[in-house]
């Protein structure tokens, strides 16, 4: 499978990881469909994850994401893969560990963390375990392509944004839509309108770069 996007919240919503690794975060940023859709799953998944201990899912465009929550702190993992890299049972096995051993890092590692407080340096060093020490042993092909290489991206946690630090206990899917209107306003014209066209010969290419990367395995 390919791994497009990872996102961790604690239970009310504060953001605790998110990074992007492909085009999902700017493919959300030019179809408000999606994007309404993303957000809703969002606010919404994490009752029935309260509910129930099966994995819930849901189709966005050419991704399908996966949620599910840790024990006992509850706090919600979301797993976004392109649809058609899927490949079961394999895919389910992956997600499955890969769900685990972030759930592992949280509720382990980082037992008792407040999130709301977490730092600049924190943040780096989280990222850097979660990238390195998480996702790269787990997945049998990672590749991290990020089409907005991690800057400025409405999606992305940033420690050093303004807003966030000033409004750390916004729930995170509010505080993707303020990031949201504010990137897209301040994004120069010829690029919203040929983003839009240029996303496709991306994504192409992206999982030509994966599949590439995964048969010399």
């Amino acid at each position: 499978m390919k791994l497009e996007y990872l996102l961790a919240t604690t239970k009310d919503g504060i953001n605790i990881y998110s990074s992007c690794f492909g085009a999902f975060c700017a493919n959300l940023s030019f179809d408000k469909r999606l994007m309404s859709g993303f957000l809703s799953a969002l606010s919404t998944i994490p009752d029935a994850l309260g509910q129930e201990d099966s994995l819930q899912s849901v189709e966005m465009g050419y991704t399908k994401l996966l949620f599910n929550h840790t024990q006992p702190s509850g706090h919600i993992i979301c797993i976004g893969v392109i649809k058609d890299t899927i490949e079961e049972p394999k895919t389910t096995e992956m997600a499955t560990l890969l769900f685990k051993r972030v759930e592992d890092l949280l509720e382990k590692k980082y037992a008792g963390k407040e999130w709301a407080i977490f730092g600049a340096d924190e943040y780096k060093e989280f990222d850097e375990t979660m990238v390195h020490d998480i996702i790269e042993p787990t997945l049998s092909v990672f590749t991290d392509n990020d089409i907005c290489d991690h800057n400025h991206c409405p999606f992305e946690h940033d420690p050093h944004d303004d807003f966030y630090l000033n409004n750390r206990e916004i729930p995170k899917w509010e505080l993707m839509k303020h990031r949201y209107r504010e990137a897209f306003e301040e994004m120069p014209f010829f690029v919203k309108v040929l983003m839009p066209m240029f996303l496709p010969i991306y994504k192409f290419f992206d999982k030509r770069r994966y599949h590439k990367k995964a048969s010399s395995i």
